[in-house]
């Protein structure tokens, strides 16, 4: 190692002594001191009370150590004692030390007892938007916490202070389908006279406590407003389609952003739920898209609805609720459903009784059609089928025995939900191999 690198080596293990040697530490009041603020060059102390209070510094090497206080830029020299390479000094509240040798580093003291927080229970006040927000005012007494970062440049700081504000609302599980007494904390930065929160749905008492400060030394206080009685309404809803099972049916999709519908008839079963007993008005209306909320279909009281559609078109159902003097209303449930256009398609032949489970029966395909009526006639203009819903069909029997193969003539009258009217008739083919005989003769379809 050449003449350079072992200077630049030795000064460099000095540097670290001194970083590793050099500190500061400070004791006394009731508890440990509380380190607020610690930056590059500046400790921040809180103390409960000055009682025992004391600086130490420890330096690298045994030299004289001449301490200093300072507030803003002014700057007194003080008194100290020393034993080795460690002195000590008696702090006051308010100021900041440091040691001349170690120029760069600073050590703030505040007395925290000297400033602690007063305050009263919070009050609240209501205001024009009380149904979505509550504003409540604090009376807090409370001095800066005070300090200044260096004496050279004399820039005053203050250190924050914290509160945290508790009170109760209401959550909602969507599992259970229920609400649930929800704690809230809130943490109020500062010292503020005013606070906006959301407002509760359920009656509740707040509470003020704090500071941060206090909490650390164990001198929280806390303070508790009396019941406020809530009036903002929360809403929540569950709505479920009636299923249908029904092979023949074509059920088209309804698109995005719609939460049901397809073909018609479609029944839906609406349910409510709201934050009783502070929500205790409920109403359903249902209405068609293009007439708006003032034109609904119905419009029922009740926490639950069970409504059937009928007709093409797309379909709201909205859920309003409100308190007892209907100051707050909640209208945020709503379910969109979306009605298909009709269709019928009739095949032209089936062959009962030969393939199990494959057009072995004669059924419409169709979607929407609210009113159906279907009867099917021999040639020889005999009845020997009759169905009104369009999911039932013919299995190819008449009193109990399959017809025999051959052309039959069926008449089917329809209407869609859409209006179209429908008016069917034509032939549908009985499809049967001669070695199957269980068929009834031709003359007992006369």
């Amino acid at each position: 190692m050449n003449k350079k690198k072992r200077i630049f080596h030795l000064c460099w293990m000095l540097m670290l002594a001194h970083f590793l040697s050099a500190q500061y530490s400070v004791v006394g009041g009731e508890g440990s001191p509380y380190l607020a603020e610690q930056g590059n060059n500046l400790q921040v102390y809180l103390l409960n009370g000055m009682n025992g209070a004391e600086i130490r510094y420890t330096s690298y090497a045994n030299v004289k150590h001449n301490w200093f206080k300072y507030q803003g830029t002014e700057i007194t020299p003080i008194q100290c004692e020393q034993d080795g390479n460690t002195s000590w000094i008696v702090p006051q509240d308010g100021y900041g030390y440091y040691v001349e040798s170690d120029r760069q580093k600073y050590v703030w003291i505040i007395d925290y007892s000297a400033h602690r927080a007063n305050f009263d229970a919070p009050q609240w006040v209501d205001s024009e938007n009380k149904c979505d927000f509550l504003t409540l005012k604090f009376n807090i007494d409370a001095t800066p916490l005070v300090y200044y970062t260096s004496p050279s440049t004399g820039f005053r700081k203050e250190l924050e202070r914290t509160f945290v504000l508790s009170y109760d609302s209401l959550g909602w599980n969507e599992e259970d389908k229920a609400f649930y007494v929800k704690p809230v904390e809130e943490i109020i930065a500062g010292v503020q006279v005013e606070y906006s929160i959301t407002a509760p749905f359920t009656n509740t008492t707040y509470t003020l406590s704090g500071d941060n400060f206090a909490a650390y030394f164990g001198l929280q206080q806390s303070k508790t407003s009396e019941e406020y009685q809530a009036t903002a309404v929360t809403a929540h809803g569950y709505a479920e389609q009636e299923e249908r099972d029904n092979d023949n049916e074509e059920n088209s999709s309804v698109g995005d952003n719609v939460n049901f519908g397809g073909s018609a008839p479609v029944t839906v079963m609406f349910n409510g739920y709201a934050n009783e007993p502070v929500a205790s008005l409920y109403i359903w209306k249902i209405y068609k898209n293009e007439d708006g909320p003032d034109y609904p279909l119905v419009r029922i009281l009740s926490e639950d609805v069970t409504y059937t559609f009928q007709h093409f078109g797309d379909y709201t159902a909205r859920l309003e609720v409100s308190n007892t003097d209907g100051t707050c209303v909640d209208s945020s449930v709503t379910y969109t459903i979306k009605i298909v256009e009709s269709s019928l398609k009739i095949p032209n032949a089936f062959s009962p009784g030969t393939t199990p489970g494959k057009n072995d029966e004669f059924k419409v395909v169709y979607k929407s059609i609210i009113r159906f009526k279907g009867v099917i006639f021999n040639r020889w203009g005999g009845k020997v089928f009759e169905w009104t819903s369009p999911d039932q069909g013919w299995d190819g029997k008449f009193n109990g025995k399959y017809v025999p193969p051959g052309a039959y003539y069926y008449i089917i009258e329809a209407e869609g939900a859409d209006g179209i009217k429908y008016n069917k008739q034509g032939d549908i083919n009985v499809l049967r191999p001669k070695e199957i005989n269980d068929t009834l003769p031709d003359d007992g379809l006369n």
